[in-house]
C-alpha cells in the first residue's frame, strides 16, 4: 500500500469491478447510482405514505411544495445563497402546466353547471411574463402551450406595470387578472415561486370568489 493513500483505496477496483477506472471515478459512479436509486424509492414511499394518509391531488401539491419550494426557500444566509432559491428560479414550460393543470382541475371540481373551463398559455423571455389564458368549453381539456403574441405580451406587461405598487424604493409586484368576456388572462412575473400548483390553489379560490361576487352584483 503506497503511503498517504486511505486504508480502503486498494479495495476500490475490486469492489467496483472495474479495472479501467481510478478508485475515485468508480466511487464516484457509484454514488450517483445510489442517489438515483434512493430519490426513486422516496418516491415510491412517499406515494404510499399519501395512499395511507388519504391525501388528494391538492393536499399532495402544499405538502410536496411545502418542503420542495418554499422550505428551500426560507431567507437565505447571504445573497450569493439567495441566487439558488427555487422560488426565483426562471419559470420553465412543465412549472407552467401544472399550475395550469391544477388551476383548471379546481375551478372544474367547483362547477356546477355544464360549462367548464380549459386552460392555455406560454412564456415571454425577453418581457420575463407568463400568461395562461382560461377559456370557457363544453368539457374540460388539457393544458396547451402556446406562443403569447408581441402585441399581447406588451399589453399585459403595461397591465403588469400598472398594477405594481410603489413604496420608496421597493416595488411590490402582483399578479394580474384581465377580464374579456368569456376569457381570463393571468399574467405574472415569470418565476417558479409564482406559478407553483400552491399558487394556483390560491388563485382558484381567488377567481372563484371574484366571479361569485360579480355574479351576486349582476342581479
Amino acid at each position: 500500500m503506497e503511503t498517504g493513500k486511505p486504508i480502503w483505496w486498494p479495495r476500490l477496483g475490486p469492489l467496483f469491478g472495474d479495472d479501467d477506472k481510478s478508485g475515485t471515478e468508480a466511487l464516484s459512479e457509484w454514488l450517483k447510482s445510489q442517489r438515483t436509486k434512493t430519490a426513486s424509492l422516496q418516491k415510491e414511499l412517499n406515494q404510499l405514505i399519501y395512499k395511507y394518509l388519504g391525501l388528494n391531488e391538492q393536499e399532495i401539491a402544499l405538502v410536496e411544495e411545502a418542503c420542495d419550494v418554499f422550505d428551500a426557500s426560507d431567507t437565505p444566509g447571504s445573497l450569493e445563497a439567495a441566487k439558488g432559491k427555487p422560488t426565483l428560479q426562471p419559470l420553465d414550460a412543465a412549472d407552467l402546466k401544472s399550475y395550469a393543470m391544477m388551476l383548471t382541475g379546481t375551478l372544474n371540481g367547483w362547477a356546477s353547471g355544464t360549462l367548464r373551463v380549459s386552460a392555455s398559455g406560454g412564456m415571454d423571455d425577453d418581457l420575463g411574463l407568463g400568461l395562461v389564458e382560461l377559456d370557457q368549453t363544453k368539457s374540460a381539456k388539457s393544458f396547451r402551450p402556446r406562443t403569447i403574441s408581441a402585441d399581447l405580451a406588451s399589453a399585459l406587461q403595461h397591465l403588469q406595470e400598472a398594477s405594481t405598487e410603489q413604496y420608496g424604493s421597493l416595488a411590490y409586484l402582483r399578479g394580474a387578472w384581465l377580464f374579456d368576456g368569456t376569457r381570463i388572462y393571468i399574467v405574472k412575473p415569470a418565476f417558479k415561486g409564482q406559478w407553483t400548483r400552491t399558487a394556483a390553489l390560491n388563485d382558484a379560490a381567488d377567481l372563484y370568489a371574484h366571479i361569485a361576487e360579480a355574479r351576486r352584483s349582476s342581479k
